[in-house]
């Protein structure tokens, strides 16, 4: 006979809802984690296109056209690369 430390394992048996949770639970997570790249990366970029258009005396509404290119670019780089 074996020890109590050393007896065999037995596989786990997962019910259903364990495994949706599971699912779910990595697919939410997933989401959150490329949502908060995507709004970080959209206000840096406003931010920058913003000091850019205080230099040069643009209106600043402008700068969010250059935080909306720059996601644009950043997701067609990211996704397709």
């Amino acid at each position: 006979m074996k020890p109590e430390s050393q007896a065999e394992e037995r596989p786990e048996h997962h019910t259903f809802g364990q495994m949706f949770r599971g699912f779910f639970g990595d697919l939410f997570t997933g989401i959150l984690r490329d949502l908060m790249v995507i709004t970080i990366v959209f206000i840096l970029a406003t931010g920058i296109s913003a000091l850019v258009c205080l230099y040069y005396g643009l209106p600043l509404v402008l700068s969010l056209v250059g935080g909306f290119l720059v996601i644009g670019v950043f997701l067609f780089l990211y996704y397709h690369a």
